[in-house]
């Protein structure tokens, strides 16, 4: 046996990422790529967006989709209020959440 933290042999490297940019008047974009491949926009003034969001995220985990994390960054002029707000939002997900510009 090799003496150290062995790699777990069921992990496997993920396989999507996940990109969450909040931009100017409330506007989330939703970009996702690897092994699928897409771009949402939502109005998050608007609760069925809202859900529409978490309806997404949360399809990444019942298809069965390798993400090791959700990015989230913002545009320059996004309060941090937002921000904060949807890291808190995020941090629901079962995916940990990185803030920080990608």
């Amino acid at each position: 046996s090799t003496p150290g933290g062995a790699a777990d042999p069921t992990a496997t490297e993920p396989d999507t990422e996940a990109v969450v940019r909040l931009k100017p008047n409330h506007i989330a974009q939703l970009k996702i790529k690897g092994k699928r491949n897409m771009i949402v926009t939502y109005d998050l003034s608007k609760t069925d967006d809202k859900n529409r969001m978490d309806s997404d995220i949360k399809k990444i985990e019942t298809d069965k989709l390798n993400l090791s994390s959700i990015l989230l960054s913002a545009d320059d002029d996004v309060e941090y209020k937002a921000l904060a707000e949807m890291m808190e939002h995020l941090n629901k997900s079962p995916y940990p959440v990185i803030v920080g510009e990608f």
